[in-house]
């Protein structure tokens, strides 16, 4: 797991226990943890979204690079031929 995960959880644990300690109805209380989790929710599927975003992005380049270095190789053999 890395630090960032270990982070959002740890403050999400945090959260929640200062909700359910906090002196609030039980009706109030699910409100916050729903509310609470909802917005968990929505931060950690915009941050796979991103990294999904970055790793097609990174394998874009890649594919790139590999097509760069195909038409390279044809050529050099081609040269190497002649």
């Amino acid at each position: 797991m890395d630090r960032k995960t270990e982070v959002l959880i740890a403050f999400a644990a945090g959260v929640v226990a200062g909700v359910l300690l906090a002196p609030a109805s039980g009706k109030e209380t699910r409100k916050k943890i729903a509310d609470t989790a909802e917005d968990l929710f929505a931060g950690a599927k915009e941050g796979v979204g991103d990294r999904a975003e970055s790793i097609k992005a990174k394998a874009g380049a890649i594919k790139e690079a590999m097509q760069t270095a195909r038409e390279t190789f044809r050529d050099e053999m081609d040269k190497s031929r002649s």
